[in-house]
């Protein structure tokens, strides 16, 4: 029984551990809304962004990336390339 407690602690941890970075492998910039984006890590936010504004020909714009967070916290709805480009969505 021990043994089974120790390989089940051991498997739900590396689940845990893979499942971020499972999700980080799959974002796609042009599909994520705000909402999603907001819940993602400070790294995964600044690579979402990256795409974002390399898409609408605006990478590594800093004050774009400010924009694209700013509008990100204010309209959940707006895609992150709506947010990149300054625009609010629906909300």
């Amino acid at each position: 029984m021990n043994t089974f407690l120790k390989t089940a602690a051991a498997a739900s941890l590396m689940a845990t551990l893979a499942a971020p970075a499972f999700a980080a492998a799959h974002i796609d910039a042009s599909t994520m809304n705000c909402a999603e984006f907001n819940e993602l890590e400070a790294a995964d936010q600044a690579k979402v962004a990256e795409m974002a504004l390399s898409e609408i020909g605006e990478g590594g714009d800093e004050g774009r990336a400010e924009l694209l967070m700013r509008t990100c916290e204010r309209s959940l709805d707006a895609t992150v390339i709506e947010a990149a480009s300054g625009q609010a969505g629906t909300d």
